[in-house]
Parts: structure tokens; sequence; C-alpha cells
């Protein structure tokens, strides 16, 4: 005790002073890695867009958003590895585009109030993602019903399941957040797509050359007729092509490139006994279900779908065996293409194998969001319904460019030829009907004028489970890739271990920081994070990674940083292969650039003349040319007169001698205002689609941005 007390009298300060220290040690480990981790020199962004910063807690908020929506919007389809990399991405690129617009937004004073956000979210025609809420569907019609908002924030409050009010409250959260900055991104968007027009003067020489056509006879003389040995190409050569075409050659954002072997996981014996048990499990709830297409979605590999078939659209050696069954009947489970099966036939009905239709298409877009979209189809409907022509009005309105010149007739077409919601209604109603129909596309008037080649039709929920192996099967996958990678570390050991072993060598290119998925492999951010790693040089060799399956062993074989492209294992043959294609034009003109003739030409060079007949000026394809925009713009060149030889022109896959048969204009309709007016609101919305399409990606284009890899 004389101990101890000896030590409590003579060190308690230094002992007090040690655990201080820890105390201290301890809050700043934990600061470092906590709210406060910023200030002790972590980055806690996801990415930087011009020196902002987007955060990492915003980011996993917004995913944790798309996770509750996903499944919530497609009827309880769970979220693969495939759709969630997709999903990330997606966010990513959002949250970036956010953070470069926000300042213009501010500026301009673009914001949705507050009174906006409740009209989108509680009004009587409230945004589309509001209306396809599940929970706000009328029970008796399935439509939606906007008297169910206010019930369902009612009830919600008061369910006792924890769990359920819980996720229920953030679903809706959620979509309200979704609403409101979708809503502030469509305006911006639009106000700078209405900023988009075609001059009348435009329209009108866009007419013309629409009915500008030529014909001619003419040589052409391919770039294979020189052999590869005639052309010998230098660095300074390929370095003077990019040069020469830096616009086309420049890497916006740096990219990298990995080779790669994988070690697949395959099922064995055992684990197909596995597979089927676990399918057979579910049969009797499979037979009993009221719910067959939640089922289909919960438990199978390929989503349910409500379409009908026939024996001849089943392309299944069982099919005739499972048509023929009554409904109610579930046949399986029985293995086919990979995996196995079970289907329960759902109903039967008689159903044309074709038909005849025409249809408006009242697009959403920049101009008309969706709401105005399905108000101007009620009232066209309304409008044809009281004696109006369906044809003129699709003249009028349809954003269906293909067809809407010819009243938006689509012809007879085949059971599953247009996307199943059009196909649907469609096939499931009769000659005559007039149905409004809403698809990707945007809202559709639909008149239904024949139907025919009636036969029975039935609907299937089928249930489909791939083949899983088993842990054995996978250690022994995993043992071959670890083996592999750990004698062949360096990138000299890893080609020659591949021929040696005869494995297949497989490349992925242009891989940026911010992707989520590698063409080839799928969902990849591990992978991509090694690749990525800023002390990582050329030549190294990974671990293995379990992709999708299948263990993956890679070597980094590219670096480009932004900038002009630099010559390499991947872009040299390209870059060879078009300097080639020069040098071997720069030869052909040297040989026949002199010849006055067509004949003297084909004679030379032993070449046919061929014909192009009735090609357009507007278009720059033509039959037997090809795509040859300088080709065919010589053809309507004023100073090319009938029965001349041009001068050697060198296309795209070779040089090319015209003679000019004849040049001539098709009738044009008279050019009043109301047809000029037409010409420029066609023209003007295919600048807008290509203005908004692009748009997102020129202003990340312009814009500096880097990405924290090990934030995302």
């Amino acid at each position: 005790m004389s101990v101890i007390q000896n030590l409590r009298t003579k060190y308690a300060k230094i002992v007090g002073g040690l655990i201080g220290v820890s105390l201290v040690g301890f809050i700043l480990m934990d600061a470092s890695n906590g709210p406060l981790q910023s200030l002790f020199g972590k980055d806690t962004s996801v990415a930087k867009v011009n020196g902002n910063k987007i955060d990492a807690k915003d980011y996993q908020q917004r995913m944790a958003d798309y996770e509750l929506l996903v499944p919530l919007f497609s009827k309880g389809k769970p979220m693969d590895d495939a759709t969630r990399a997709q999903i990330k991405q997606q966010v990513l690129d959002e949250m970036v585009y956010e953070k470069l617009v926000a300042a213009d937004m501010d500026r301009l004073g673009i914001l949705v109030t507050d009174a906006e956000l409740k009209d989108l979210t509680h009004g009587s025609t409230p945004d589309p993602m509001v209306q396809q809420f599940p929970y706000f569907a009328d029970q008796q019609s399935g439509q939606f019903n906007p008297q169910m908002i206010a019930a369902f924030e009612q009830q919600v409050p008061q369910i006792q399941d924890g769990n359920q009010r819980q996720r229920l409250q953030e679903e809706w959260a959620a979509t309200q957040r979704f609403v409101g900055r979708s809503r502030r991104l469509q305006k911006y968007n639009a106000l700078l797509m209405n900023g988009v027009y075609t001059p009348g003067v435009l329209a009108k020489k866009a007419m013309e050359e629409g009915s500008q056509m030529a014909s001619v006879r003419f040589v052409k003389l391919p770039f294979v007729m020189i052999p590869d040995a005639e052309v010998k190409v230098t660095d300074a050569d390929l370095k003077a092509y990019l040069n020469a075409h830096k616009e086309q050659y420049t890497i916006d954002q740096p990219v990298r490139s990995i080779e790669y072997v994988t070690f697949d996981v395959l099922p064995s014996g055992d684990d197909t006994l596995k597979s089927l048990g676990a399918l057979r499990n579910l049969t009797g709830e499979f037979a009993s279900t009221s719910d067959a297409e939640s089922f289909v979605n919960r438990n199978s590999e390929v989503p349910y779908s409500s379409r009908y078939i026939t024996k001849k659209m089943m392309n299944a050696p069982g099919a005739d065996s499972i048509l023929d069954k009554p409904v109610g009947t579930v046949v399986g489970p029985y293995y086919e293409s990979g995996a196995y099966q079970m289907v329960r036939i759902l109903d039967k009905k008689q159903m044309p194998d074709s038909v005849k239709a025409q249809h408006i298409l009242l697009a959403a877009n920049q101009t008309r969001d969706d709401s105005a979209a399905h108000k101007l189809a009620d009232s066209l409907v309304a409008a044809i319904r009281g004696g109006a022509s369906f044809d003129t009005l699709a003249r009028q309105y349809s954003d269906d460019a293909s067809n809407k010149e010819k009243g938006g007739d689509l012809g007879y077409f085949a059971q599953g030829m247009m996307v199943p919601e059009f196909n649907e209604v469609a096939f499931d109603g009769t000659t005559g009907d007039l149905k409004t129909v809403k698809t990707q596309f945007g809202w559709h008037i639909l008149r239904i004028n024949d139907q025919k080649g009636f036969e029975t039709a039935t609907k299937l929920a089928v249930v489909v489970k791939s083949l899983q192996p088993g842990q054995a099967t996978n250690d022994a996958a995993y043992n071959k890739s670890v083996e592999f990678a750990g004698q062949n570390g360096t990138g000299k050991a890893f080609d020659a271990a591949i021929t040696k072993q005869g494995l297949q060598r497989k490349l992925a290119e242009n891989i940026r920081q911010n992707d989520f998925s590698i063409n080839g492999l799928g969902s990849s951010r591990e992978l991509i994070n090694w690749v990525w790693d800023e002390d990582r040089e050329t030549g190294a060799v990974s671990s293995p990674f379990n992709i999708d399956g299948r263990y993956v062993v890679a070597k980094l074989s590219g670096i480009k940083e932004a900038g002009l492209m630099t010559l390499d294992a991947s872009s040299r043959p390209q870059i060879e292969a078009l300097v080639k294609a020069q040098k071997k034009g720069d030869l052909l003109l040297q040989r026949y650039g002199k010849m006055q003739s067509l004949d003297a030409v084909a004679t030379a060079s032993k070449q046919s003349v061929m014909t192009a007949d009735s090609f357009s000026m507007a278009n720059p394809f033509a039959p037997n040319l090809g795509f040859e925009p300088k080709v065919i713009g010589y053809s309507f060149y004023p100073g090319f007169k009938e029965n001349a030889t041009s001068p050697a022109i060198r296309g795209n896959d070779g040089v090319f001698f015209l003679s000019l048969a004849r040049r001539f204009s098709n009738p044009m309709p008279a050019v009043d205002k109301a047809v000029l007016d037409q010409q420029k609101m066609s023209l003007t919305m295919q600048l807008r689609q290509a203005m908004g399409s692009g748009l997102q990606q020129a202003a990340m284009r312009n814009a500096k941005i880097t990405y924290n890899s090990k934030m995302l």
C-alpha cells in the first residue's frame, strides 16, 4: 500500500498530464475523421467545380434520395450494381452541372418559390413525378387523384410501424426535393432554349436546298489501291497530323487505360442444385399470389412484362407446351439460356398480330412541360371528336417529323414494334378507338384505323434465376487470380504470363476519374480508384478485384493528360491509319490528278465508272457514293457544268472524279407565311433539341473540374 501511496503522491500530476494528452489525441483523431475533418487538411469534397466544392455529405444525401426513388418508381424492382453505378454517375454529373450554373441562375433570379413548389407538389395538376407517386393513385381507377396527397400526409404520421412511417416520409420528402431541383434547372434550360431560333432566310434556304437534286457519273479510287508498303509514316508525320487537327484530338479531361485478364467464377454441379432448389421453394407462393407483377419484380432477375405474346413471338423450345396451358398454370422450374425459369399463365385473349394506326406526338421539352403537353393532347382529342381533321392537326402539332406530313400515319406495325405503353393501347383497343397514351417520348393521341390477324395471345409472369456459384467455386477462381497477380507484379511479367498461359488480354480505354463503370466490366469503382491513385505509374499491376462474378487483375497501360492527344500504344494505330490514308491520297492525286475524263481515269486505274442518281443537296449521304460531304457539295457547285469532269476530290476513303449528268429541282410548295413558319419551327426545334442534349456536356467541358477519387 505504501508503494501505491508513494506513486499517488509523487506522480499524480505527471499521470494526469499524460491522461490529458491522450484525451486531446483521441479528440483530434476523431475530429480528423468527423465533422471537423476539413480543419485538419482532409478534403471532404467529391469534386471541385471552378474552385467550388461539392461536399461528400450532399452527394451522399442525393444518392440516398435516388436509392429511395428508383425502386419506388419501378414497382419494387431492386437496384443492381449496374443501375447503382449508373445512378452514381448521373448524380455526380447532375451536381456538377448545378454547381456550374448556380451563379447564373442566382444572377438571373431563377428560383422556385415556396408557393410554386407547393403548386408543383400539391396542386391539382402537379409535376409528373408527383402524379406518378405510387400512393397517390385512385384505388378504383388506378389514375392519379390529387385528393390522395392530403390524405397521404394526414395518414402517414399515424402509422404505428416506425420503419414504415419513416420510409414513406423519406420517399415523399425525396420526391419533393427532386421536383424543386428539376424545376429550377428546367427554367434555366428553357431560358437558353428559347433564345434559339431560325431566321426566315435560313428556313427558306433549307427548303430550297432540300429541293435541289443532282445525278453524277463518277470514278472512285479507294485508298486501298495503294499498298501499305508504299507509304512510310514517321513520328514527325503523326505529330504534324495531330497539330493540324488539334480541335479533333484535344482531350478535355485526363483519362487512363488498362489491360486486364479475368478469372471467371462459373457455377459447378452442386451450385446448380442449390439454385434450382431456391426457385422450387417459391413455387407455392408464385401460384397463389394476387400480385404477380410485384412478386416477379422482387424475385426475378428479369423485370415483369405486361405484354401479351403469341406462339410465334415466344422464341423458346417449349413455347407450345407453355402457351397451351390454361390460365393459372405454373410451368417449371426449367433450364433455359443459362438460367432457371418458372412461368405462370396469367391471362389469354384474342389479339391482332398487326395494327394500322396514326398518331400525334406532343413531346415534353424545354418550351412545353409534361403537364402542358397533356392538356394540349386532351384539347386536340376533344377537337377531333368534335369533327376536326386528325390529319390536319397532326401536320400542325405533331413532333414526330417522320410521319407528321402524312397525317401521323404509322401504317401497319406488328406486336412489339412500338414502346410498351403505346403497343398496349394499340393492341388492346378496337378499331376506331381514339385514345391518349404517355410514353418516354411524350403524349400521343392514337387512333386505331384497322386490326388484323387475330389469334390467341397469352400474358405470362416469368421468374428467372441465373445459376449462382458457391463458396468453393468462388475460392478456386480467387486463388488462381491471387497466384497470377503475385507471380506477375510488373508490366513485363504480366504480358509474358498472358502469352505463356494463353489468357485473353482485354483492353479498357478512356477511363475518367469520375467514372463508376468500365466498358466490358460494369460497375468498377474500386478498380477505378486503383487506376487513379496519384502514385500509380504506367506498368503497375493490381491485386485481384471482384467485379460482377469474376476476379480481375489489371495493368495500368496508359495515362493521357488533358490537352493535345499524345501518341501511345492505344492512339498510335488510329492516327497512323489516318496519315497513311492522307499519304495514299497524295499518291493517287499525283498519278491520276491531271487526267481530263472519267474514262481515262477508269482505264488507267482499272476502276469502274459508276452512277449516283437523284441525291439531295441537303443530305451528305448518297447511294453508291456513301457519306461524302465534299463530293456531294461539289456536285452542286454552280461552276461545275453538265458533262464536265471535276478535278480530283479527296473524300473520306478515296479520291473521286465526277461528271455531272444533270442538276434539277423537285417541285416546291408555295412558300407562303404558314409554310415558312412551319419550316422555321421545325428547324428551331431541331436546333433546340441538339442544344439541349449537349448543354450539360458543353458546360462541363469549359469548366475546371477536379474529382476526389477517394470520396467517390
